[in-house]
């Protein structure tokens, strides 16, 4: 088993490839080297060229495959100085990316802004703003199915590679949550789950209404929105207002539920 270090993702990634023996280049290249090295080439969903130059020449990716460098060495016990210091939204996001679970154009569609800056809030180069770091939440929260199915796939691989120690779940153990489900509040129970989710649509929700309230959207794409809120004779978008107004206060559930 790899005994890990704390380093940058270039220390971390030099000691892995010696460690586990990948850090041969060339003709006399051992047999061995291939199996595992092309094993991580495919987890990673990277070409085998590339993962010739990561682990034999050391070569750093950038981009989306520098998240997957670094969540890969995270997964098998590596401390990344560089990402020690991200907030536990910009930590998912890169991993959601890592994992292919969405693509930089999937976030970027959702949160309003350039490829570029989702790589750098990934990356923790630059914070996210408070209304775009509420989306990201909102984001993350509607991915997570998704990302502990793609972890669990990756744990298992990697415990085939012997990276990681397969872990045997006693009877009556619990599977503890993936990526830190409950760290913002919420119990776990379903109402807590509901809970959550519905407080981060709403921070969501406010974020873009503020944007398509300003004068950087027409009024016909305001009409537009209208008009697609409508399901028969009822508006959704009505509806809505009044359900928020009654969740502001006990009182105003009681009262406006008469």
């Amino acid at each position: 088993m790899i005994e890990p270090i704390t380093g940058t993702t270039d220390a971390c990634l030099r000691h892995f490839s010696s460690a586990a023996g990948l850090n041969h280049v060339g003709r006399d290249t051992p047999r061995a080297v291939y199996k595992p090295r092309n094993k991580i080439c495919k987890l990673l969903k990277i070409g085998l060229s590339a993962g010739y130059d990561w682990f034999g020449k050391h070569v750093m990716p950038s981009g989306v495959n520098l998240l997957k460098l670094q969540y890969f060495l995270e997964q098998i016990g590596y401390t990344i100085v560089e990402r020690e210091n991200l907030s536990q939204a910009q930590r998912d996001l890169a991993i959601l990316l890592a994992l292919d679970v969405v693509s930089l154009d999937h976030v970027g569609q959702y949160t309003g802004v350039t490829r570029n800056t989702i790589l750098r809030w990934s990356t923790g180069r630059i914070q996210p703003p408070d209304q775009k770091a509420d989306l990201i939440k909102t984001f993350i929260s509607l991915q997570e199915t998704k990302m502990k199915e793609k972890q669990d796939s990756w744990r298992m691989t990697l415990q085939e590679l012997n990276y990681i120690p397969v872990r045997v779940h006693t009877e009556g153990e619990k599977f503890a949550p993936t990526g830190g489900e409950h760290r913002d509040g919420h119990d776990g129970s379903l109402h807590g789950q509901q809970i959550y989710a519905l407080a981060h649509l709403i921070l969501a929700a406010r974020s873009l209404a503020e944007q398509i309230l300003s004068d950087t959207y027409s009024p016909d794409e305001r009409e537009n929105l209208r008009r697609q809120t409508q399901v028969g004779r009822s508006n959704a978008l009505f509806e809505l207002s009044n359900l928020l107004s009654r969740l502001c206060s006990e009182r105003a559930r009681r009262e406006m539920s008469r």
